[in-house]
């Protein structure tokens, strides 16, 4: 059920669930229209900023304010630094300044009363202060020292990563100027061309960029080194996409349509729908992840609300005896689980959920072979004792033979770093593993994730004992590392139900 409180921490509405997605987690009132909204790096709080400059911090678990202060003018931005110290605001025609967030006192301002951009974030040291706008640009060292920069037509849309590694705006006609922090304190500029871009997103460290054009999907741009190419979209909205945000820990995507009222979350490890949110009340007029990708912040455009909504995993409704399935049906809902259309793989999914514990015995028959493909391992032993060779020759062949391996090496070699190996082993195991191609997500690859969400959400003891042998066995890292972590949240939901 989700709560409702004003921003005083006054309970005074439940919400009933709906069909098409669940109710927002919690709603917060606020006297002012909420303008923009950040998250605190751990999550659990989250500040908002009005139209009447009224700046409040939340305990995202409660709702209940933490502090409350008024800026004295409007804001379009805000950021918390990654210590929670101090939070950042970007104000029409004052600029952007530095406030303490235990007494709501400003610090610091860089007076540049001109340059107060929608977008903020802070660097992992809490020092500095990336602001993008469209045509307006600033690189603020708290301390002192700022680089300023601005001067075009605005085109499409604006942002900076969340740990502002990188930020840009859009150009008419979709060219992007980047602008990257690089390790001596300056800044290297760069542009790119998308196409026509209505709204862009950054992924941490710069490495991932999102863009939203005419039409319905989302592009993603690969932008690390030697990469700077589209790797991929995302689809599934009504109409073209007005706003994105990127979680901080990159493991979520949501976007928001131009009619306002249609949101969809991706899991952009499986690059699949996570959640989609078609009864928002109002048109959004922001929405931010949290830093794990776990929670949405939307705002009403034109309304006084913060609605906090779960996009964390896909939620089973109430669901009766489990029923049994032949084996014709079986194959087919496997098939359906990895179709390009959403509906279609989701109704799968839901319908192997009903059956509950018969359809174990298939799902483990299907996902082994994927999690634990045939390696032969007493091979793989002697290339690893072989990485420290007393032969170049020998150690040269070992090396290039674990990578012709693929991802099944890459658990094998984190064994062998645990050990730990010898200075000549481990930077060869080192190497080996950054020249591992990234995971490749093939149609039995989502299929196998699908089924770790689904055992998950089941619960059962049968289910978690499937989780935690694929977690024992996989020499997929990505398989292994979900099947941990899906482990985990099942036997922590079971302990607490008892």
């Amino acid at each position: 059920m989700a709560r409702r409180l004003s921003a005083f921490g006054f309970l005074c509405l439940f919400i009933a669930p709906q069909l098409s997605a669940a109710p927002p987690r919690l709603q917060i009132d606020h006297r002012g229209t909420v303008t923009c909204v950040a998250w605190s790096a751990n999550g659990l709080r989250i500040a908002t900023a009005s139209q009447d400059g009224a700046v409040r911090v939340l305990d995202t678990a409660t709702g209940k304010e933490l502090l409350h202060f008024a800026s004295g003018h409007a804001v379009r931005g805000i950021a918390l630094s990654p210590d929670g110290k101090t939070l950042a605001l970007s104000q029409e025609g004052k600029g952007v300044s530095i406030w303490d967030t235990a007494k709501g006192q400003r610090q610091h301002s860089n007076g540049y009363t001109n340059y107060s951009p929608e977008h903020l974030a802070f660097t992992p040291d809490s020092q500095t202060v990336m602001g993008i706008g469209v045509g307006a640009l600033f690189n603020w060292k708290v301390t002192g020292g700022i680089t300023i920069g601005g001067g075009v037509n605005p085109g499409g849309g604006a942002a900076v990563a969340p740990d502002a590694a990188i930020g840009g705006w859009a150009e008419a006609g979709g060219l992007l100027r980047l602008f990257e922090n690089v390790p001596n304190g300056g800044i290297r500029s760069h542009t790119l061309q998308v196409g026509n871009a209505r709204c862009i997103a950054f992924g941490p460290g710069g490495k991932l960029l999102a863009v939203g054009g005419e039409d319905r999907e989302v592009q993603l741009w690969d932008l690390t080194a030697g990469g700077r190419k589209k790797i991929g979209s995302l689809t599934g909205l009504p109409n073209p996409p007005a706003r994105l945000s990127i979680s901080a820990d990159g493991s979520a995507l949501a976007a928001v349509d131009a009619g306002g009222t249609t949101i969809r979350v991706w899991d952009l490890a499986r690059r699949r729908t996570r959640r989609q949110i078609a009864h928002h009340r109002g048109k959004v007029g922001s929405l931010a992840l949290s830093p794990d990708g776990k929670l949405l912040a939307t705002t009403g455009r034109n309304g006084n609300v913060l609605l906090l909504w779960n996009v964390a995993t896909r939620e089973l409704t109430q669901q009766g005896p489990p029923r049994e399935l032949s084996a014709r049906e079986l194959a087919r809902l496997w098939t359906d689980l990895a179709d390009k259309d959403y509906d279609k793989s989701d109704a799968a999914w839901r319908k192997l959920a009903a059956a509950g514990d018969h359809a174990i015995p298939f799902l483990k028959e299907r996902i082994r072979p994927i999690a634990v493909p045939p390696l032969d391992l007493k091979r793989v032993e002697t290339l690893l004792a072989e990485l420290d060779s007393e032969r170049f020759a020998t150690r040269e062949k070992a090396t290039r033979e674990l990578i012709g391996l693929g991802e099944p090496a890459v658990v094998p070699l984190q064994r062998l770093l645990d050990r730990p190996p010898s200075a000549e082993a481990e930077w060869r195991a080192r190497s080996v593993l950054e020249k591992l191609s990234e995971p490749v997500l093939t149609p039995d690859r989502l299929r196998a994730l699908e089924v770790l969400e689904l055992l998950e959400q089941l619960r059962s003891l049968k289910a978690v004992a499937l989780l935690q042998e694929i977690e024992r066995d996989a020499l997929i890292p990505q398989i292994r590392q979900e099947a941990r972590q899906a482990s985990q949240r099942a036997a922590a939901a079971r302990e607490k139900k008892k």
